[in-house]
């Protein structure tokens, strides 16, 4: 019964994005993102009324009704390929999402900040069908918006709560932001420009390989849900109405998936605040409309706001994100007063950026220097200097932007530790890796279709080329832009299996199959494992609280203590869960229990020898 619902959940989906292009304007590239924006801030609100599983499933039912309605309407014209809009674009998105699908179906997860918050909060929505409250102390981290979480809730309430399932409707969100970009083509029947936006899928994946698809973390959709926006920029760039009514979706959805959202926010607001005066400038009847840019400036806002009014009734005084506040202002930093340790950490982090040994400053090397040869080349060809240029200086101050806002993060908002380790600056700055990449292959992908000799779309054909050499060169540069975009699917498809291999065997596997079936939400556990790593990590602890589903689970190496200090630890606890031959503790098991362990669960009572209260 799965595979009828998860069926059913794409038909939904299918039937709201069929109403969106047919009858509401939408552009049918933007539409699935649309929709699934629509969706997030709808199941949001809904979370903030106690109201999400109703909401959840009327907006199944909804999207059902939509596709049955489609039909009857278009029965006299009734053509399939018509209602999915077949061409080449479609079919390799199609593809695409099918190879990850079903690579992310039987993929576990594995990464340890699913279990620190990112899969924990969406379990506590499925299991409770509410956000959480100040006594539900296995959410951790207590003030991150739930935007991308609540989508996710919605699919495993429909289809079933399984990695897999999350995994996939995860990637839902993506690949509809990432097929929103070819909404950016003047011309989608091109090869060229569609393909080179396919090759951009594949830099994305080596850019996000420090945490891969795999995994429920939103650091990869940030940038593709602000690609998403600007594409709708260039999409509705006629129709400011629609554009507006794109933007206020999109970003209002982005701004309830993290609180870095807002700087991709701003970013697309500018380039929307760009573009819409541009337009009423050249089309002087349509000022009436220029109320519209304040609302869509202040509606992403808002909607943040109201999660964050919400985190303060509910958690006022008890709210808990992920890094500590240091004892010192912005107001210090900027006059200058850092300590030794704030020093430190300036130093590495600009050693870090400026040094090729880094992943990130490596790529934006290699990424600027591309687009400067693109613009001066086509700067050079067709006398055309103005948006290559705009658009690089757009790029080089967002990255300088998101530089220091990462800089005074570290300063301000992180652990001292953590902060000199520079621990997540890769992962962090991916994210603007990926969101420069996104905008710079739009540019290009747009003003080569500004280059095409033949500029009416009707009449271009495969003869449509200047010289037979102008074809060769295009032929071979779209068709490398393919072979790309397929070997990097592949190999991000075969890097997700060995990486699931290398962890193997699974400890959340070994966890279910020792504990079974038994319920352990209630009392406390103590994990015993002979992995000193997975300890010291905190891996193994986020781990079992999320498998066993009980926030009071501690975990221990360490066994090297006397008789009654073991037997007074054990005391402490309800449960032992033993993973594996930790040959410390089945010793002193042996010694001062008398008992013979080999992995599996058992109850304080039973290795203590204390009789059953009658």
């Amino acid at each position: 019964m799965i595979y009828v619902r998860l069926v059913i959940f794409v038909l939904s989906l299918f039937g709201y994005s069929l109403i969106l292009k047919e009858y509401l304007g939408a552009n049918k590239r933007l539409s699935y993102i649309e929709v699934i924006c629509s969706q997030i801030i709808i199941l949001y609100f809904s979370s903030l009324f106690g109201i999400l599983n109703a909401t959840s499933w009327l907006l199944l039912i909804g999207g059902l009704i939509c596709l049955i309605i489609f039909l009857i309407l278009n029965k006299a014209n009734f053509n399939w390929l018509k209602i999915v809009s077949f061409d080449l674009i479609s079919i390799g998105m199609i593809l695409f999402v099918i190879l990850f699908g079903i690579t992310l179906w039987n993929m576990p997860l594995i990464h340890y900040d699913n279990f620190t918050h990112w899969a924990t909060i969406v379990k506590f929505l499925y299991t409770e069908n509410h956000l959480p409250g100040l006594n539900d102390k296995i959410i951790t981290y207590n003030t991150y918006p739930v935007g991308s979480s609540v989508y996710l809730y919605f699919a495993a309430k429909i289809i079933g709560y399984k990695d897999g399932v999350l995994l996939l409707a995860q990637f839902l969100l993506i690949s509809a932001s990432l097929y929103g970009m070819f909404s950016n083509l003047k011309d989608d029947k091109r090869l060229l420009p569609a393909s080179l936006i396919f090759s951009s899928f594949g830099l994305f994946n080596i850019f996000n390989f420090s945490i891969r698809t795999n995994n429920l973390l939103v650091d990869f959709i940030l940038p593709l849900l602000a690609l998403a926006s600007i594409s709708g920029i260039f999409a509705y760039s006629e129709k400011p109405i629609r554009m507006s009514i794109h933007m206020t979706i999109v970003l209002s959805a982005l701004s309830i998936v993290k609180t870095s959202a807002s700087f991709f926010i701003i970013i697309s607001l500018v380039f929307y605040i760009f573009q819409i005066t541009r337009y009423f400038r050249l089309h002087k009847n349509n000022n009436k409309f220029y109320f519209i840019i304040p609302i869509v400036c202040s509606l992403p806002f808002l909607t943040y706001q109201s999660w964050k009014v919400h985190v303060n009734n509910v958690f006022h005084g008890m709210e808990n994100g992920k890094h500590e506040i240091k004892n010192v202002s912005l107001n210090d930093i900027l006059q200058g007063h850092l300590t030794r340790s704030m020093l430190n950490i300036c130093k590495s982090f600009w050693r870090t950026i400026f040094s090729f040994d880094s992943f990130s400053s490596r790529w934006f090397f290699i990424i600027f220097c591309a687009f400067s040869i693109f613009s001066i080349v086509y700067g050079i060809k067709f006398k055309k200097w103005k948006i290559n240029i705009l658009s690089l200086v757009f790029s080089l101050i967002i990255v300088i932007t998101y530089y220091i806002g990462i800089l005074l993060m570290f300063l301000l908002a992180m652990p001292i530790d953590e902060a000199s380790k520079l621990d997540g600056f890769e992962r962090y700055v991916s994210s603007t890796l990926i969101f420069i990449t996104g905008f710079l292959i739009i540019i290009i992908v747009r003003q080569i279709d500004l280059a095409l000799f033949e500029q009416n779309k009707l009449q271009r054909g495969f003869k449509s080329f200047r010289t037979y050499r102008n074809k060769q060169i295009y032929q071979l540069a779209g068709i490398g832009a393919v072979i790309f975009f397929i070997g990097s699917s592949l190999s991000e498809v075969n890097g997700m299996n060995f990486q699931v291999k290398q962890d193997q065997p699974l400890l959340s596997d070994k966890i279910t199959q020792l504990v079974k079936y038994r319920n352990l939400t209630n009392g406390k556990i103590l994990v015993v494992s002979a992995d000193k790593t997975d300890v010291d990590s905190y891996y193994l602890a986020y781990l079992s609280k999320y498998e066993l589903w009980n926030p009071n689970v501690d975990v221990r190496y360490d066994f090297i203590m006397s008789g009654s200090a073991f037997k007074k630890l054990l005391h402490n606890y309800n449960y032992v869960l033993l993973l594996d031959d930790h040959y410390t503790f089945i010793k002193m098991s042996e010694r001062y229990l008398g008992k013979d362990l080999s992995p599996g669960i058992y109850s304080s009572k039973y290795l203590l020898k204390i009789p059953l209260q009658r």
